[in-house]
C-alpha cells in the first residue's frame, strides 16, 4: 500500500484539534534532518505490514506501521496511519500512546502535554515510559523544574539508566542558568548530588563523571574537582584524558607549575599509547590540547 504524502487535516480524525499543527511540525522537523531510513528488520515488516494493510485494514495493522514508521523519522506517514487506525478503533489506549510518542518526537508539547497528563493519571504499565516523555515534552516547553522532577519521579521508582541520572542534571544547570546568581548555587548542587546518588547506584559512567566535574568546575569546588580527577586518573589503564583535564584545571586555577607537570605526565601517558592508540581522532585532540596548554605555559611563564 502506498504511503502518500500527508496533507493538511488530511485522514485526521476531525475532533482532533491538532491535525494542522501535527502536520506542520512534522514538515518542519522533518526537513531539519530527522533520519529517514529504517533498520532491515523494520524495512522487512514493514513491507508485511504494506501487504496485509492492501487486503485488509485493520486499526492494529495501522498502529503497528505508525510505530515503525516514527521510529524511521518518516513522522508524515505515521500521522496517517495513526489517523486511519483512528477511524477503525477511536477509543485505544495503545493509539492515544502512539500519538503521544508522534506528538513529543516532533515537539508538538502543546498538544502533547495534557495527553501525557491524562494517561498518567490512569494507572498504568506504561508509567515509566510516560513520564520519560513527559519529562522530554516539558523540557520543550520550557518548564525546566517539572521536567527535572519527572525524571527524580523515575528514579525514585527504580529507573536508573545514567542517562536518567544525565539529564535530570543537565536541566538542573539549564534552570541555574535561569534564575538570579544567589539562587543559582541549590541547583547546582542539587544536579551535583543526583549524579553522585547515580555513581553510587551504577559505578563510575564516563559521562555522569564529566557532567560532575564541570559542576564542580562552576561551583568553585577546585580542591574536589582535582581529587576527582586524581581519582579517575588512578582507576583506569587510559589515564589521559583525565590528566589533561586536570592539568587544564591547575593552569586555570593560577597553579602553572604544577600545570606544567601534569600538562607532560599527559604527554607522557600518551607516548606510552601504541600508534594506532595515538593516531585516533580522540588522541590527536588530546595531544594538540597538551602542545597549546604547554605552550600558553612557556610564553606566560617560562621555565
Amino acid at each position: 500500500m502506498g504511503l502518500a504524502p500527508l496533507h493538511y487535516n488530511e485522514g485526521m480524525p476531525s475532533r482532533c484539534p491538532w491535525s494542522r499543527c501535527l502536520v506542520a511540525g512534522v514538515c518542519l522537523v522533518t526537513l531539519a534532518g530527522a533520519p529517514l531510513t529504517a533498520h532491515d528488520g523494520d524495512s522487512v515488516r514493514l513491507a508485511e505490514l504494506d501487504a496485509l494493510l492492501e487486503s485488509a485494514p485493520r486499526a492494529e495493522w495501522y498502529l503497528e506501521r505508525a510505530e515503525l514508521l516514527r521510529s524511521a523519522g518518516r513522522w508524515a506517514q505515521a500521522g496517517r496511519d495513526l489517523a486511519r487506525s483512528a477511524r477503525l478503533a477511536p477509543h485505544s489506549r495503545e493509539l492515544d500512546l502512539a500519538r503521544a510518542r508522534l506528538w513529543v518526537d516532533t515537539r508538538l508539547f502543546r498538544a502533547a502535554l495534557p495527553l501525557l497528563d491524562r494517561l498518567l493519571a490512569e494507572s498504568s504499565p506504561e508509567r515509566p515510559e510516560l513520564l520519560r516523555l513527559r519529562a522530554r515534552a516539558l523540557a520543550q516547553a520550557g518548564r525546566l523544574a517539572a521536567a527535572a522532577g519527572d525524571l527524580g519521579s523515575l528514579i525514585s521508582a527504580g529507573e536508573t539508566h545514567p542517562e536518567l541520572y544525565l539529564e535530570r542534571a543537565r536541566l538542573l544547570r539549564r534552570l541555574a542558568l535561569e534564575q538570579p546568581e544567589n539562587d543559582q548555587r541549590g541547583l547546582l548542587e542539587s544536579a551535583w548530588r543526583g549524579l553522585q546518588a547515580g555513581l553510587a547506584e551504577l559505578g563510575s559512567v564516563p559521562s555522569l563523571e564529566e557532567e560532575a566535574l564541570a559542576i564542580e568546575e562552576e561551583l568553585g569546588w577546585t580542591a574536589r574537582a582535582l581529587q576527582h580527577l586524581a581519582r579517575l586518573a588512578d582507576a583506569t589503564a587510559r589515564p589521559e584524558r583525565w590528566l589533561v583535564r586536570r592539568a587544564e584545571l591547575l593552569v586555570a586555577a593560577g597553579r602553572p607549575i604544577e600545570g606544567r607537570q601534569a600538562f607532560e605526565e599527559a604527554r607522557a601517558a600518551l607516548a606510552a599509547l601504541s600508534p594506532r592508540h595515538r593516531r585516533t581522532r580522540a588522541m590527536l585532540s588530546l595531544a594538540r590540547r597538551i602542545d597549546n596548554g604547554l605552550g600558553a605555559l612557556s610564553s606566560h611563564c617560562p621555565r
